[in-house]
């Protein structure tokens, strides 16, 4: 501890109590001298008897007891919320508001990051400011675009000589599994990503080679996911989505259109997903990831889940993406509980769609209700004609109207009840067996 004397508010009340002695006598005299009421006099002089010259140093002037207060319980959910994630306080108090039914600002959770010494993110993780601003749009329908971008994801090269180290058990598990040994070559993977323009909704995948053919698998896989029609598919100018790509997706009704060379800026979407899946999915792994294709998907697609069904997104203004699906395809209905919401129970914290969440392009009332709509609205455009990617929606509607659709029709039931009980990310993470990074 440093020397009392040093601090200037020490001096002063010293002076103070050195005047009474050694000039007036009277402390009165003094305290209308130095401009102080006597009960601070002998306040300081009591304390001066006790503790000396420590005693005069000023004290914490916080009171005892405070209604206003942020309770510790709520203090320690953003500090846990900081240091895991490295979220903002925007962020942070959309979580709190959404997950904890706690309602903190933004300027109070800064406030007591600044408290914490907690308001500064390390540099990697910081916000880099721009002299160039690029403008920023929004598809207003969902499928109108599609951006697909792909994720190369490396294991470090320390792990291929530890899985070869190890014993024969571990190969013969993998070659069982249905993934091939791999006798000390660094395993390479791949995510393909694909993500809404307008709901952010996003279909994630690995495969372990990055080519056409993965591509085309990927695009059947996603269109076969989205509860939407897709219209236009946007990718950049990578060798996976060439010609082959580009006449597979034309085949399908699509349009494919390219983005500038050199400009990722034009599939920011993605792109930023693709951060967000290194901040908050590949970094908790502790750069750890399962060497096999399938337990690797399984454990993507919980994160998907979460992703689309349970992470409130900044851009949405907290919405989820499901959330903004719904709003988007009926925004009357916007406003109901939503059944992935915490607390709901069993499956129905899953993908679940009613009626109203039904695709802009699919009429319930069959064609003479679509015709009927078409006559009442003059300027009403028709419908864009269906293609494969409908998945016989429309005849589902025609068989079963009371029936409510959901994804599981999409994804198939076995998907569905694989998901029924596995908790929303982060989850448990299973035991490693590989090393990876991500770049």
């Amino acid at each position: 501890m440093s020397d009392p004397l040093n601090d200037p508010a020490v001096r002063r009340k010293l002076a103070v109590l050195r005047h009474v002695d050694e000039v007036t006598g009277n402390v009165a005299m003094t305290c209308r001298y130095f401009g102080i009421s006597r009960q601070h006099y002998y306040t300081w002089l009591h304390r001066y008897q006790a503790d000396g010259l420590d005693g005069l140093r000023d004290r914490s002037r916080r009171p005892k007891t405070c209604p206003h207060e942020t309770h510790a319980e709520v203090v320690e959910k953003i500090v846990h919320l900081r240091r895991t994630y490295h979220f903002g306080p925007t962020k942070i108090s959309m979580y709190l508001q959404r997950y904890h039914d706690v309602t903190v600002s933004r300027s109070g959770v800064w406030r007591i990051l600044k408290r914490l010494g907690l308001n500064r993110l390390p540099a990697s993780q910081r916000y880099q400011r721009r002299d160039r601003k690029w403008k920023r749009y929004e598809k207003q329908q969902p499928g109108h675009r599609v951006q697909i971008d792909v994720k190369f994801i490396e294991p470090l090269a320390g792990a291929a000589a530890s899985t070869t180290a190890g014993s024969s058990a571990g190969t013969a598990a993998r070659g069982a599994a249905g993934s091939p040994a791999r006798s000390g070559r660094r395993g390479k993977y791949y995510q393909f990503t694909a993500i809404d323009d307008c709901t952010r909704l996003r279909v994630l995948r690995i495969y372990p080679q990055c080519n056409q053919q993965t591509a085309i698998q990927f695009v059947d896989y996603v269109l076969g996911r989205l509860p939407f029609k897709v219209e236009v598919i946007q990718t950049d100018n990578g060798a996976e989505f060439q010609t082959a790509f580009h006449w597979h997706v034309q085949d399908k009704g699509i349009g494919h259109v390219y983005i500038k060379p050199r400009t990722p800026r034009l599939n920011g979407k993605v792109e930023r997903s693709h951060r967000i899946d290194a901040e908050e999915f590949y970094r908790l792994l502790d750069g750890v990831v399962i060497d096999d294709t399938k337990v690797f998907n399984d454990k993507l697609q919980e994160w998907e889940d979460y992703y689309n069904y349970h992470r409130p997104h900044g851009a949405l203004d907290g919405q989820t993406p499901y959330e903004r699906l719904r709003q988007k395809t009926h925004p009357a209905v916007a406003d109901l509980p939503q059944p992935h919401s915490p607390g709901a129970a069993g499956h129905h914290r899953h993908r679940h769609l009613d009626r109203h969440t039904r695709p802009s392009h699919v009429h319930p009332g069959g064609p003479n209700r679509v015709a009927a709509q078409r006559d009442h609205h003059p300027d009403h455009r028709q419908p864009p004609p269906q293609h494969s990617c409908s998945r016989g929606l429309h005849r589902q509607r025609t068989q079963k109207p009371h029936h409510t659709a959901d994804l599981s029709h999409s994804i198939g039931a076995e998907d569905l009840s694989r998901r029924t009980d596995c908790p929303p990310w982060p989850g448990a993470v299973p035991e490693p067996t590989r090393t990876c990074t991500v770049r």
